[in-house]
């Protein structure tokens, strides 16, 4: 039965059956944070009503927590570099968003990261998590995957265009059905006039990219 005043304690989805803490549905372990789950939650319907996508409950309410972190501290390379900003810096284990790659602006235009798999593997989903300051640069975002032998096997449509979500704290791309992938490579499509953010930003907000 359905009861809106009892709230999962895994997914932060309303209408909890009353005995339990967890949705039918829900795959969300209990090590993980209610709140990171409601903030993917969040994500996706922002992404939903962007995009026009129809995402049933069960896509939209649920965490596959069982699922391998495949880019984890795999070999990465960016188009280019400021300073210490390495692109490793975006699979190096370290809680998301307290550090972030940074290419160079208006260099090696489009701007690109991307990570070698330790061996070709089925990809569900490519989750890219945005900085605190200046998070509007994660926008007009593809993503894109590659086979062993360097054939791109998909092409997401364009994420986050013209910062329609709002400079979100997290961005997911759900490759449904999954990709059998070696290689993911994540592009953003400069904004030379500053669309996005409403003529906003200094020289880095038109082309950098930042994970």
């Amino acid at each position: 039965m359905y009861h809106p005043e009892i709230t999962c304690a895994g997914c932060g989805f309303v209408g909890v059956e009353r005995g339990h803490d967890r949705c039918a549905d829900c795959r969300v372990s209990a090590a993980m944070r209610p709140l990171d789950a409601i903030i993917e939650n969040l994500v996706w319907l922002e992404r939903a009503a962007f995009t026009g996508a129809t995402l049933s409950p069960d896509v939209v309410f649920s965490r596959a927590a069982d699922l391998a972190d495949l880019a984890l501290r795999r070999p990465t390379t960016q188009s280019s570099t400021l300073g210490d900003y390495n692109s490793g810096l975006a699979v190096n284990g370290a809680a998301p968003r307290t550090v972030f790659t940074h290419t160079l602006a208006n260099t090696n235009t489009p701007a690109t990261w991307s990570v070698e798999l330790a061996a070709p593997s089925c990809v569900h989903s490519v989750r890219m998590h945005n900085r605190y300051d200046c998070a509007s640069r994660l926008r007009d975002i593809t993503v894109r995957l590659f086979s062993a032998t360097g054939e791109r096997v998909s092409t997401s449509q364009l994420l986050n265009p013209e910062n329609a979500m709002d400079s979100p704290p997290l961005i997911i791309h759900l490759l449904d059905p999954p990709v059998i992938a070696s290689r993911v490579e994540i592009v953003r499509t400069p904004d030379p006039d500053l669309s996005g953010t409403q003529g906003e930003g200094n020289g880095d907000e038109p082309d950098v990219l930042s994970l």
